[in-house]
């Protein structure tokens, strides 16, 4: 049964061609390879501990895609919770099964997860993706209650107005991050908000910046082709 959402699948893809297109020793068939060993992964209906596991056994037999785990974790997460779950116990999310999963993957994946999960809203609710809205009405950064999202953000919050600005000072901005949780996503996510160019520019750009290069053009690439699934 392909268990797989198609928005899920165009972000997998897509990164994967993106970090092989900024990697100089990962071949397009070495790529495809790769592809191929992740979507049964996703496809097959099954417990997520064990889809945790192989994911990983994967990655540690191709060692070269280790950068992409803690992000392709949250493609896994994303999709068990948006249709794995859908074919278990209606109440599974609220089990206590489930609530011991997310408290032994608290530490796993990464603040990715909420930008697709943004996007999903924005898609749901017919709203433009934005910056602002995000921060404000996602995270609700302004908000006291969430203060703990704040503090990851800030650095995003504070550089804002690099949301219309080039993407070479976005990159330029992104090597001084301090926040473990934004080191590798600021710049992808930032180009990704960034309003001066299209799609295909934006990606122009950062494959030609060094920095970083196959981790942003993977990232970057996950987020245009999720978005634009919808």
């Amino acid at each position: 049964m392909n268990n797989i959402l198609p928005p899920v699948k165009e972000a997998l893809v897509a990164m994967i061609k993106g970090f092989a297109d900024g990697h100089d020793q990962i071949s397009k068939a070495d790529a495809e390879s790769f592809q191929n060993e992740l979507i049964p992964l996703f496809t097959q209906i099954g417990d997520f501990p064990r889809k945790m596991n192989d994911l990983h056994v994967i990655i540690r037999n191709k060692p070269v895609f280790a950068p992409l785990e803690e992000y392709l974790f949250d493609l896994l997460m994303l999709n068990f919770i948006g249709s794995d779950s859908t074919k278990l116990d209606p109440d599974y999310l609220e089990s206590e099964e489930w609530m011991k999963i997310e408290d032994d993957t608290a530490d796993r994946g990464s603040e990715l997860l909420n930008i697709l999960l943004y996007i999903t809203e924005a898609a749901q609710e017919e709203r433009a993706i934005d910056l602002a809205d995000f921060l404000e009405e996602f995270l609700l950064t302004d908000d006291e209650l969430y203060q703990d999202e704040y503090f990851i953000y800030e650095e995003v919050i504070r550089q804002a107005a690099l949301a219309d600005s080039s993407i070479n000072e976005i990159v330029k901005a992104g090597k001084q991050v301090k926040a473990d949780e934004l080191q590798e996503l600021f710049i992808p996510m930032m180009t990704f908000f960034n309003a001066v160019g299209n799609e295909e520019s934006k990606y122009k750009a950062l494959q030609e910046e060094a920095y970083n290069r196959q981790v942003n053009l993977a990232i970057l690439s996950a987020l245009q082709a999720y978005q634009s699934s919808f």
